[in-house]
């Protein structure tokens, strides 16, 4: 899939709807193409009324003007050099958004459309915390603190953790990306993102448990897996104590 097909061809083979996971939080699962791998987008609503839109997936006209009508997207984050491939789509549909990238990101980033400014610039003035992952990559990615509405906050990550995804295909597709995913199928660190961008495996054990010790914690979601509610902070807790 191309980074200049139209918004039509970019749809991916199957996909989810926007669901609701807090007031002000929304998720959509998509599952690329080639490799069929499944994909996140997470939407957050800010105070002002404007969307935040994370790893950002073309989705069917139908689930745009639902996007659309629950207020006006301003800000475009793309997570890392590997999430860019909707970039160019996006700002010709949202000229008016801003797009943002992890500081470190942004030359790779930028390969493929402009960039405005990283989110370690701009998340923090929209009441967004911006989490550095220790032990991986240096810039690799990061992980964001969100206020929910009604109270707790939400913990937005991309690559660096996840569990396995409702939309994993069946056969050998879903065998391999076993493989490659977290080991015992349960949610943690990916086994192919600790072996390309993992640097230090103490520490970033040491980075999910102080993520663990997050107050009033209660949704987490990743860009390759189904999202977190609940018991996030034991979920956190046992991931750490894997590594």
């Amino acid at each position: 899939m191309g980074y200049d097909e139209p918004w039509s061809e970019a749809i991916e083979a199957r996909q989810g709807t926007l669901e609701p996971l807090a007031p002000n939080v929304w998720w959509v699962w998509s599952l690329m193409k080639s490799p069929p791998l499944p994909r996140n987008m997470v939407v957050v609503r800010l105070p002002s009324g404007e969307l935040l839109v994370h790893s950002a997936v073309c989705l069917p006209e139908a689930q745009m003007a639902k996007l659309d009508a629950w207020g006006p997207v301003a800000w475009v984050v793309v997570p890392n050099e590997g999430h860019r491939s909707d970039l160019r789509r996006w700002r010709a549909r949202y000229p008016n958004a801003k797009v943002l990238a992890p500081r470190a990101a942004v030359p790779k980033v930028q390969e493929v459309g402009k960039v405005d400014a990283s989110c370690e610039d701009v998340l923090p003035g929209l009441g967004i915390t911006c989490h550095t992952p220790d032990g991986m990559k240096p810039g690799y990615e990061l992980v964001y603190e969100v206020p929910l509405e009604g109270g707790g906050v939400g913990l937005v990550v991309n690559d660096v953790l996840a569990a396995p995804h409702p939309a994993t295909p069946g056969g050998f597709q879903g065998f391999l990306m076993g493989l490659l995913g977290t080991p015992g199928a349960t949610f943690g660190q990916p086994r192919i993102v600790r072996f390309f961008f993992g640097k230090d495996r103490p520490a970033f054990k040491g980075f999910v448990a102080r993520l663990a010790e997050t107050k009033d914690l209660r949704l987490l979601t990743s860009s390759h897996g189904p999202p977190l509610t609940g018991d996030v902070a034991g979920a956190l807790r046992a991931a750490a104590a894997s590594l």
